[in-house]
């Protein structure tokens, strides 16, 4: 059994004697094969490689801290866009009451101004046919300013 392999294994654990010639960790193969997260990760944006570059790039297992990581910034990302929707919406449906209650008004101002234009209209029509019906009566005036010309 190689060196490596000791240091992983049950053996090198329980057997005392190797404890203090052998570390409890990883050898170093193991530890470059996982990626580690830099400290400026965090302040990085993720941008996700196409599926070409995805396809074509080797890729390393990613470690359960690493995917605790990205889970963690998706989530985040997903809440945000969430919230941000969320707001968009509130804001919508608020102009659109406030848009919908003033056509309201609006509507029943012309209801009234149409009521007050039929009442004129159907006046104006009894009127005609009172007229109609008897001639009207003619006005010293227009007797005056007939018998000029």
């Amino acid at each position: 059994m190689d060196h490596s392999r000791k240091c992983m294994s049950i053996e090198a654990i329980v057997d005392h004697n190797t404890t203090s010639e052998l570390p409890l960790s990883p050898p170093d193969s193991f530890k470059s094969r996982s990626p580690t997260l830099s400290p400026n990760m965090e302040y990085m944006t993720c941008s996700s490689p196409t599926t070409s570059e995805r396809r074509n790039s080797f890729q390393l297992p990613m470690s359960v801290e690493e995917r605790r990581y990205r889970n963690k910034l998706a989530s985040a990302k997903y809440r945000a866009k969430k919230q941000a929707s969320m707001k968009s919406m509130t804001n919508k449906v608020s102009q659109l009451m406030t848009s919908n209650s003033s056509l309201q008004r609006e509507l029943s101002k012309v209801k009234q101004e149409n009521e007050v234009l039929r009442a004129m209209l159907l006046s104006q029509q009894q009127q005609s046919n009172a007229s109609s019906v008897a001639p009207p009566p003619q006005s010293q005036s227009h007797l005056q300013t007939s018998a000029f010309y």
